[in-house]
């Protein structure tokens, strides 16, 4: 099945996976970001805003509005949707290891949890982002999953 925005993502010259999908998903947000300002909400609403990205317009959200368009954008341009995943998180900031942040990622072929679409810092790993999952769920499916 393709993604309802595949063929606009195409269209507006995004990023095209020749290789590494690290570099693909690394491109990508670095596209997003380049248009994201980051407002904290009252009350978080979570959405994505890709397809004003791909209009070419610049939006302001918070962290989940951030994750949600990066990932969003991810399967537009063909990743896996299955390997896609929101994660809530407990950020290095966190009090108590409670959940305070959203974050997207990506699960490799080995099994490794890379970060996208995080207000923290660029994509790596998860184990080396300083962040503690909490829940998680593949986007491809509305199940969250409690960590272990």
């Amino acid at each position: 099945m393709t993604h309802r925005l595949t063929e606009k993502y195409i269209a507006a010259n995004w990023p095209t996976q020749d290789g590494n999908v690290i570099d693909h998903l690394t491109a990508i947000e670095e596209r997003v970001k380049s248009v994201f300002t980051y407002a904290a909400e009252a009350k978080d609403k979570w959405r994505t805003s890709a397809e004003k990205v791909l209009n070419g317009e610049k939006f302001s959200d918070d962290c989940d509005g951030l994750a949600y368009t990066c990932l969003d954008l991810a399967s537009a341009a063909g990743v896996d949707p299955h390997r896609l995943i929101r994660m809530i998180v407990a950020s290095p900031n966190s009090k108590d290891g409670k959940s305070d942040h959203m974050i997207g990622g990506y699960e490799d072929d080995k099994g490794n949890i890379w970060v996208l679409g995080d207000t923290f810092g660029p994509p790596r790993t998860l184990d080396s982002s300083g962040h503690k999952l909490n829940k998680y769920a593949r986007i491809d499916t509305r199940k969250w999953f409690k960590q272990q």
